[in-house]
Formats: structure tokens, sequence, C-alpha cells
């Protein structure tokens, strides 16, 4: 079984704990998940079925891409209170690890 490119950055944000390695295994997550999201999109503008959908489903993708983009936001927004709080009790923490991943998860 090969070893996808996301497994050492997961590895070394689960040993580190720290943020700027967390946001770039994020940023590489969400990157796969972007492209799960369009392949599918892709896929489901591809069966045509004019009796269910008479006009089409030329609205699919950017559905796809406006449910991305509110992850995405959610997410950068979640690493911004979480980089702020450890930046006010001035110390690190592994918290972002837990939430950031789940949310990813989902």
């Amino acid at each position: 079984m090969p070893i996808s490119e996301e497994t050492p950055q997961v590895y070394a944000t689960i040993k580190t704990g720290s943020m700027s390695i967390t946001v770039s295994t994020l940023d590489s997550l969400l990157d796969l998940m972007a492209g799960g999201i369009l392949w599918f999109t892709h896929l489901s503008m591809k069966k045509v079925n004019i009796y269910k959908y008479p006009i089409g489903k030329l609205r699919v993708q950017p559905v796809g891409i406006i449910v991305f983009a509110s992850i995405m936001a959610t997410l950068g927004f979640q690493v911004l209170v979480q980089a702020i709080e450890q930046l006010v009790e001035n110390k690190p923490g592994n918290k972002i690890i837990s939430y950031a991943f789940s949310m990813v998860a989902l």
C-alpha cells in the first residue's frame, strides 16, 4: 500500500503540535477534499435526467464550490482563534489538532 504525501505531514502535526505544520497539513487535506468535491460534482453533472432535472445540473458545481469555501472559511477562522488564544495565554497548545482534524473528517 503506497504512503500518501499527507501521511508524514499528519504524523509531524501530531508529534510536534506546531501551528505552522498543522496549517500546512490542513491545507493539503483540504486540497484533497476540494478535488473530491469537484470530482463528485462533475460526475453528478454528467448524469442527465431531463425528467427529474429539466434545466440540467449545471448549478451543481457552484454549489460544491460554495460548500468547500464555507468549510475552508470555518477552518481558517478556527485556526485564527486558536492562534490568538495561544498568543494571549503565552503557551503552546494541541487543541487545534483535534478540532481541525475532526472538521476535515466531517
